[in-house]
């Protein structure tokens, strides 16, 4: 019978050796890096009223396309299709619920603050 047990040790250092998904995983940083003002800014831009539910989504998409050459179904894009296909615009209460849920969000209170936009 072969012995399969890999230790943790192989493992961590199969990854540290592993130079090519090293760098890739470097420029993936980077790019995400570069992007966090732009997205912040359309978020800013949304949460203080100077975009509407729609302009935020297609701003977001466009700054997704600009900032990885193609469009990325990111999470957080996927979810934002979903309530913009089954609750806006027929529920005009979305889009003032997902400015509340935006404002002064943090990895902190994200789950707090989506509970509370539900009550």
């Amino acid at each position: 019978m072969i012995n399969t047990v890999t230790s943790l040790d192989t493992i961590v250092q199969d990854y540290l050796n592993d130079s090519e998904y090293q760098e890739a995983r470097k420029v993936t940083i980077q790019q995400r890096d570069e992007s966090i003002p732009k997205y912040k800014d359309i978020v800013e831009q949304f949460i203080t009223g100077n975009l509407s539910l729609e302009a935020f989504e297609m701003s977001y998409r466009y700054s997704t396309r600009i900032s990885f050459g193609q469009l990325k179904a990111t999470g957080f894009l996927l979810e934002f299709n979903k309530l913009a296909s089954n609750h806006f615009p027929s529920n005009p209460g979305i889009e003032p619920n997902m400015r509340f849920i935006l404002n002064k969000l943090n990895a902190q209170n994200i789950g707090q603050r989506i509970v509370n936009s539900i009550i």
